[in-house]
């Protein structure tokens, strides 16, 4: 009986350090192809800007043909002054809106 037993509970710890083997071995294999990947990443940011540099070669960037912006003589300040009014009367419409969906308790209290 107790040498039944005792198998018993070295069968268990052999099990045991089995269970224990294959998990440390399935953590340590994880944990390394994370640090490649990351070893990847970080040469692929490294090279990155010779990789451009080289794309840039091959596909360069357009030169901008736009005119120059000059100002304009029409804006002289008084289209200035019609957008602040207009945006004034939107803006007290606005207020005058929400004061009259509110009902009259905001305006007593």
């Amino acid at each position: 009986m107790l040498a039944t037993k005792t198998l018993s509970v070295m069968g268990n710890l052999l099990a045991f350090d089995e269970t224990a083997l294959r998990g440390i071995s399935i953590a340590v294999a994880g944990m390394l192809i994370v640090m490649l990947a990351l070893i990847l990443i970080s040469l692929f940011i490294a090279a990155s800007p010779r990789i451009l540099a080289a794309v840039a070669k091959v596909y360069p960037e357009p030169v901008e043909r736009h005119r120059k912006r000059t100002e304009s003589k029409d804006r002289d300040g008084g289209e200035e002054a019609v957008l602040a009014a207009i945006g004034f009367v939107l803006h007290t419409e606005f207020q005058k809106q929400c004061a009259s969906e509110d009902g009259p308790s905001a305006r007593d209290g």
